[in-house]
């Protein structure tokens, strides 16, 4: 899918997961890549509670550790789309 498509379906979407006081630690990158899976798309809020303050960071973070591409950081939400 093209980006710039997969933002416009992402804009009525809301959040599947929320990442809390706890992180990105392992059980929520095998929830976020077992839900990209399932679904495809998926749209992830990180709370302000959550240690990852750098939405830049998390977004690397989460390229690099899931099968899966950022494709929009929109303040402290993310759009992720499976590769």
């Amino acid at each position: 899918m093209k980006d710039k498509r997969v933002k416009k379906l992402g804009q009525d979407m809301k959040p599947q997961l929320r990442v809390g006081k706890k992180g990105l630690d392992d059980n929520m990158m095998a929830e976020i890549a077992r839900r990209l899976e399932d679904e495809g798309l998926l749209k992830i809020k990180i709370l302000r509670n959550a240690p990852e303050t750098d939405m830049d960071v998390v977004a690397d973070i989460l390229n690099e550790k899931v099968d899966g591409k950022v494709v929009e950081v929109r303040g402290r939400t993310l759009l992720l789309v499976e590769r």
